[in-house]
């Protein structure tokens, strides 16, 4: 898992030094797209899955 993590990170990072804030929003997206279904939780506040996963 750490290993996952530490992906995300580099990639994260990656992305941060591109210089087209056009290229940065889709690469951003895509990225918590894939965060999204690996960790199995919303990007968007979601009080149902809050409620059903607490903290």
């Amino acid at each position: 898992m750490l290993m996952i993590i530490q992906g995300f990170e580099s990639r994260y990072e990656e992305i941060m030094r591109e210089p087209s804030i056009r290229q940065r929003d889709g690469q951003l997206r895509e990225l918590m797209i894939e965060m999204e279904m690996i960790f199995k939780i919303p990007m968007l506040k979601n009080t149902t899955w809050e409620k059903e996963n607490p903290g």
